[in-house]
């Protein structure tokens, strides 16, 4: 995510976490935007698609959508590429809409356009191209410009004047707190009859919980616990900020490596939890003596049990920072399927289906 200011002080926000929520209960929704917005951005954009499917926008500072601002003001066309260079700068805005989504909203230095461009070289649907500016695409051949097939566009215009700065603001693409966000869409709104039934089963649950107390408190908690540790949001977040795992087979390897020094003594087996390998050995003619002393020289603990000797040292990773956008696996599939087709001038790969393993 970046912010992009204008002369007059208005900011836009440019590529910020996107993601697609789909549930017939208005309640799963609420917990998966609250989850969401404590991860990726307090501020918030919530756009209805059909009955049971939203996309929510994310952003850690306040603005307006560029993507959703720039399709609305040429008139939601199905399929979009709009790209402006910015004054006194080596830098591009690119807006790119697909059926009618925001494919990417970008600011790019000028010579990535054509990279970012790229992956839509496959593409069969025909695009309404717009540019402002001095940027490297054009409708005709030029020296150091490059252009799209002509297939690929249904329109191409070129602006006499900069659109960024006198792009109109709505009020309906900026970027709002959570709970505002929940009250102008009505999520959080309970009907009269929901509000008594939900008032009854209160107090039913109310007596419940004074009769059997500790039995209650303990199921519903579990399943709380359950639901929260399941999560498939939570999961992803979680797995994401962990250390690299090739960064963490890297330091197993120099662990490993580093045992084979420990004269008279071989290793059996690594254990790694809780951030600590704990090394097993097989006597082999190594003595005791020789083992503690090798351990205090190369900073690791020794200890003693009725198993044997062990040896226990910390890991040096850390955390991945958290991360700033996820692709739903469907995109990225889509994605990778146009590549190969590129790769391979063919139009023969296609998904079959998802296989969980």
């Amino acid at each position: 995510m970046s912010i992009q200011k204008r002369d007059d002080g208005v900011q836009f926000v440019v590529q910020a976490y996107r993601q697609a929520l789909s549930s017939r209960k208005k309640s799963l929704i609420i917990q998966e935007l609250s989850l969401l917005s404590n991860q990726q951005g307090s501020y918030v954009y919530l756009s209805k698609q059909n009955n049971n499917k939203w996309t929510a926008v994310f952003s850690e500072q306040p603005g307006y959508l560029l993507g959703e601002s720039m399709w609305y003001f040429f008139g939601q066309p199905e399929n979009l590429i709009f790209c402006e260079a910015l004054p006194d700068s080596e830098y591009i805005l690119l807006v790119v809409v697909r059926e009618n989504q925001i494919y990417c909203d970008l600011k790019i230095t000028g010579n990535r356009l054509r990279a970012e461009l790229l992956p839509l070289i496959m593409d069969q649907r025909q695009y309404k191209v717009v540019v402002s500016g001095d940027v490297t695409l054009s409708d005709n051949l030029q020296y150091g410009k490059f252009t799209l097939p002509q297939e690929l566009m249904s329109s191409f215009t070129r602006l006499d004047e900069p659109l960024f700065s006198r792009l109109p603001l709505l009020k309906s693409f900026q970027l709002q707190s959570l709970s505002n966000v929940l009250r102008s869409s009505h999520l959080n709104r309970v009907s009269r009859i929901s509000k008594f039934a939900l008032v009854g089963i209160l107090l039913l649950l109310g007596g419940f919980w004074t009769l059997n107390s500790q039995e209650f408190k303990n199921t519903w908690l579990n399943r709380l616990g359950y639901y929260l540790a399941n999560s498939d949001v939570s999961n992803t977040m979680n797995g994401l900020m962990t250390p690299s795992p090739l960064a963490q087979l890297n330091e197993l390897a120099t662990v490993v490596t580093h045992l084979y020094h420990v004269p008279g003594w071989q290793v059996t087996a690594i254990h790694f939890s809780h951030r600590e390998y704990l090394i097993h050995f097989d006597h082999n003619k190594g003595k005791l003596a020789t083992l503690a002393a090798w351990a205090k020289q190369n900073n690791y603990q020794y200890q003693l049990t009725k198993e044997g000797p062990k040896l226990l040292c910390h890991s040096n990773l850390h955390a991945r920072a958290k991360s700033k956008l996820i692709y739903p696996i469907k995109t990225l599939l889509v994605f990778l399927m146009e590549q190969i087709n590129r790769l391979l001038q063919v139009h023969d790969v296609k998904f079959e289906g998802m296989r969980q393993h």
